[in-house]
């Protein structure tokens, strides 16, 4: 009996010997595999030509197959939020494939499933852990890559600039990073400004490490020159403090909202990049929205598709994946995922992308309900609101390194609702026994 206890407590299986628990060889580099994958998957211009494939999708293929031989695939990896991510797939991919083999190009249509089937379905088989500090340590390699990958586009910018092969500085300088464009790069960063204020908030990284990281978040956000990057760190930042507002975290932050308050005041402006005053400032300052960017293009590219939608009515099926822009004036996806997967996927890939979008509220509230891990659930529920902003101005998005991130974020709040199931377990055990 108090054997059983012990092992409802501690999670391990009671069929589980001792030498099955020992770190193998096969575990160790199973373990190593899966935070180089982590760490290298932000870097999108390590991939193949002829198909959306990284170095990361690689290494993450080599993890499932060592989890595969170990026989450590499960279930129901994703635990209570499972049956609503599972849902929001086969809502999403199933308009798409549908909509492509009776009225668009079916083989594009598997293509994307195959690419949206990746990212819900086989890495939190690979990324999901029952180790509270280990679902930590992947996330601080995650942190890593992005720092390595902004160290390399900072000191690409400033000592070789752009050049007509630059796969890191654009013509318009703007920073792009091996991440492959300016504004993934942005919204990469604007992604992980939120998770490392989480990690300092929670003591997971001191106060030394937490500056060097965000100064140099920062210093590459302002290079890239994206209007939605920032847009996207102002609504994480300030949904973030809304939810764990506390004193001592406003005076923990003051010497930072000082020191730019400062920057500006004396004159700092003039050193900012000029593409960066070109695209940006002029529209925070004017107020005006149109000056931001091409801001322009891409209202016109959503009014093409809203009149697509108008003209073809409220149809379960869509005109089938990559089809849009055989239709558009500008020959171009429309940059925002609702409405792409709307006119693509048609009704049923809409209802999966708006679940998706309330991912984050609906994990907050699972773990609200059971009082645990309250700047953890934060930081998931924000994450969701940087990526649903980024969703808003962006085609497909398929890129391994958000789900890899959303997964990561949600990975101590699930463990946390996971111990407090095994720990009611127990005691109801324990109550029946008595």
């Amino acid at each position: 009996m108090i054997e059983n206890t012990r092992r409802l407590t501690t999670g391990t299986s009671p069929f589980r010997s001792a030498t099955q628990t020992r770190p193998t060889g096969r575990s160790r580099a199973k373990r190593y595999i899966i935070y180089s994958a982590i760490f290298l998957s932000p870097f999108l211009n390590l991939k193949a030509e002829f198909v959306y494939f990284t170095a990361s999708d690689g290494l993450y293929i080599l993890a499932l197959m060592l989890i595969v031989l170990q026989g450590d695939l499960r279930k129901f990896p994703l635990g209570q939020v499972g049956p609503f991510w599972i849902t929001a797939f086969v809502l999403v991919s199933s308009g798409i494939y549908l909509s492509s083999l009776f009225v668009g190009d079916a083989w594009r249509g598997v293509a994307l499933c195959l690419q949206y089937f990746f990212c819900f379905i086989l890495l939190p088989q690979i990324l999901i852990q029952d180790d509270e500090d280990e679902a930590y340590r992947l996330i601080i390699a995650f942190i890593l890559g992005i720092l390595a990958l902004d160290i390399h586009g900072i000191i690409t910018f400033y000592t070789v600039g752009y050049t007509p092969d630059s796969r890191v500085v654009t013509g318009g300088m703007r920073l792009a990073t091996l991440n492959g464009t300016a504004n993934g790069a942005a919204r990469l960063n604007a992604m992980a400004i939120v998770i490392t204020l989480w990690l300092f908030n929670i003591r997971r990284i001191s106060i030394l490490t937490f500056l060097c990281f965000i100064t140099t978040m920062v210093v590459a956000l302002v290079l890239t020159s994206s209007n939605t990057g920032l847009i996207a760190t102002v609504t994480g930042l300030t949904t973030y403090f809304a939810l764990t507002f506390r004193p001592a975290l406003i005076l923990r932050i003051i010497p930072a909202i000082a020191v730019i308050a400062a920057f500006f005041l004396l004159g700092g402006v003039e050193y900012l990049p000029a593409t960066f005053q070109r695209r940006v400032l002029g529209a925070v300052l004017s107020g005006d929205i149109t000056e931001a960017g091409t801001f322009v293009d891409r209202t016109a590219l959503m009014l093409e598709a809203l009149e697509m939608i108008a003209s073809r009515g409220f149809t379960l099926l869509g005109i089938g994946a990559d089809q849009f822009r055989l239709y558009s004036v500008q020959q171009t996806p429309v940059h925002n995922t609702f409405l792409l997967l709307w006119i693509e996927g048609g009704v049923l890939s809409l209802a999966g992308w708006l679940l998706m979008s309330t991912m984050g509220v609906i994990v907050w509230l699972l773990a609200w309900r059971q009082h645990v891990i309250p700047h953890g659930r934060a930081a998931v529920f924000v994450c969701f609101a940087v990526f649903v902003t980024l969703s808003s101005a962006s085609a497909h998005i398929y890129a391994r390194y958000w789900y890899t991130a959303l997964i990561l974020v949600m990975q101590p709040t699930i463990i946390a609702m996971s111990q407090g199931n095994r720990e009611k377990s127990v005691a109801r055990m324990l109550a029946r026994t008595r």
